[in-house]
């Protein structure tokens, strides 16, 4: 009987389960800005394979790529000017930046963690200090032939991803200290044109390709560094073209649920075949 009674129930669970999910497994909204150019100043302490510490080399006219990615369901704040303007920013919990320079990427995420701590000990003798700043940003205006709204005669795309982790210890006894661990990452693009009408609107959920004109302006800057003691890679490129994609992708969590309904049913399926081909026996 408890047999029996197991099957049932776990035959209804994944029946029912299958039935819910079966219809759509949950969705992310992803926003991915890309711009593409050549660089116009800068410098690889290593980060891209070019150059070391010791032995920087220039990365003055090397063609890079940017790419930030959003996950537009993690905003932790946001402001929408509409309907009087139509300008709209938000930051973002979930991100990514990764920049490629001579086919080597570099990639690193925020997670919009704000944290600042410090203490002093031993009589105030000793201080340590542990802090960590972490955000995505984008900001859209959408500022040609904006019917009904105020006109401000460009269009403006913009997105960010900052990180900055440290921790830091001094003694005042010995006059000593310094960071354990330091880890410095910034990276912004933007694209404008006075001209051009590139966006269809403020909303961050739109796809385009967009090629800039010599009447347009861009830029691109990265900062790379992991060590407080070391240099810094870093560059500042021109943006040539852009692609802005925003996608609904299927969250992990969802897929797996997804997929364990489809087992469901098979399991499901399978031993009503078999309770039949028992009771013609």
């Amino acid at each position: 009987m408890s047999g029996t009674y197991k099957f049932a129930v776990q035959g209804a669970s994944a029946l029912a389960l299958s039935i819910g999910l079966l219809g759509a497994p949950a969705q992310a909204a992803i926003l991915t800005f890309t711009t593409t150019g050549t660089i116009s100043d800068g410098y690889d302490y290593g980060a891209f394979g070019l150059g070391t510490q010791n032995n920087p080399v220039s990365l003055y006219g090397q063609a890079y790529t940017l790419s930030q990615t959003f996950n537009t369901d993690t905003v932790t704040s946001s402001y929408n000017y509409q309907p009087y303007h139509d300008i709209q920013y938000a930051y973002y919990a979930a991100s990514q930046t990764q920049a490629t320079v001579n086919g080597v990427t570099v990639s690193f995420n925020t997670d919009g963690i704000y944290l600042y701590n410090y203490n002093y000990a031993q009589n105030n003798s000793i201080f340590t200090q542990d802090y960590r700043y972490s955000s995505g940003y984008t900001y859209f205006l959408d500022g040609i032939n904006t019917s009904g709204q105020v006109n401000y005669g460009y269009d403006h795309f913009y997105t960010q991803g900052y990180n900055n982790t440290y921790n830091y210890t001094y003694d005042y006894n010995s006059g000593s200290g310094g960071y354990s661990s330091y880890i410095y990452q910034h990276a912004y693009q933007y694209i404008t044109s006075y001209t051009n009408d590139f966006l269809s609107s403020s909303n961050p959920n739109q796809s385009l390709s967009y090629t800039l004109q010599p009447s347009d302006y861009g830029y691109a800057y990265v900062q790379l560094q992991d060590n407080a003691y070391s240099y810094t890679t870093y560059f500042s490129g021109t943006p040539i073209s852009a692609t802005v994609n925003a996608i609904d992708v299927p969250e992990p969590a969802s897929l797996a649920l997804f997929g364990a309904g489809l087992l469901g049913i098979v399991a499901v399926r399978r031993n009503r075949t078999r309770g039949r081909a028992t009771a013609a026996a």
